[in-house]
């Protein structure tokens, strides 16, 4: 797992699904993307909730009202054996997150969120990443227009070790 972290606005979204995209080839087995409200606005979103659309998306619709340990245990197996990236965008809380751990294989979780996840450090072994502000001075306030990209290097799933690098556009 690799955790994005820094303020809001930095860029931590569009570095993850710009990873994601460049990535793409690495998980044939598929993307999933979740927002997870966690710093609003409105509700935070139920792990639950994204777990049955997840299931759903891998070809496992979810039938009657299984627990939110019973989805978590069965999104992990079908993880286990298939080349999946799972981004989880702008988790509040690591209770939002660690449904989303594959536990094992070769999946990837991708997460962004605003906190360091120290726990999710110890016990899961995340690789957390601070994106670097930017020099944003006549852009807006968007990394969309910034001269230089941020880049994720080093990431492989069950790989401990990641580096944010900083390139200039071709």
């Amino acid at each position: 797992m690799v955790v994005l972290t820094g303020p809001a606005g930095i860029g931590k979204t569009a570095l993850a699904v710009e990873w994601a995209h460049r990535n793409a080839a690495r998980f044939p087995d598929g993307q999933l993307f979740a927002d997870l409200r966690g710093y609003g606005p409105g509700t935070p979103v139920d792990p639950a909730a994204v777990l049955e659309r997840f299931l759903t998306d891998l070809g496992a619709p979810v039938t009657g009202h299984p627990s939110p340990q019973d989805l978590t245990a069965r999104f992990r197996s079908l993880l286990a054996s298939r080349r999946v990236l799972v981004v989880v965008d702008d988790a509040g809380a690591t209770d939002q997150i660690r449904p989303f751990l594959p536990g094992g294989g070769p999946a990837l979780t991708l997460v962004t969120t605003r906190r360091r996840p120290d726990s999710l450090v110890a016990s899961d072994g995340a690789t957390v990443i601070a994106v670097p502000p930017t020099d944003m001075g006549g852009y807006g306030g968007t990394t969309a227009a910034v001269p230089a990209a941020p880049a994720i290097t080093g990431v492989t799933p069950g790989d401990a070790s990641a580096t944010v690098t900083w390139t200039a556009p071709t």
